[in-house]
């Protein structure tokens, strides 16, 4: 059962109950409930629902993240598994060179 549906029957339902509890004198006043009744209907039936362009990039972002964390995940599952069986090596020159970089960026 759809929004709409449950909307519809819930104001149907209550129509009844307050028309059964009370007598109308007034003919107008009931045809004019009537169509406000059918107005109310036809907006229910026109239900949509979308996304602002804010909750589509925060959908990117976090598919980005998930994927960047499933990369992450295996690099350091394939590090775990070197270093574990002897073979990871470190190059000196590549740490000297990444710590120089790293000097230079704060300068």
């Amino acid at each position: 059962m759809n929004i709409s549906e449950i909307l519809k029957n819930t104001l149907g339902q209550n129509t009844i109950n307050e028309s059964s509890k009370s007598v109308k004198a007034n003919p107008i006043q009931d045809n004019e409930e009537s169509s406000n009744l059918q107005e109310d209907n036809k907006v229910f039936a026109e239900d949509t629902v979308s996304l602002s362009p804010t909750s589509r990039q925060l959908a990117q972002i976090s598919k980005i993240i998930a994927d960047d964390n499933v990369a992450r995940a295996e690099k350091v599952a394939t590090l775990k598994r070197q270093i574990s069986n002897g073979e990871y090596n470190i190059s000196s020159y590549e740490v000297g060179k990444a710590l120089l970089d790293y000097i230079e960026a704060d300068l």
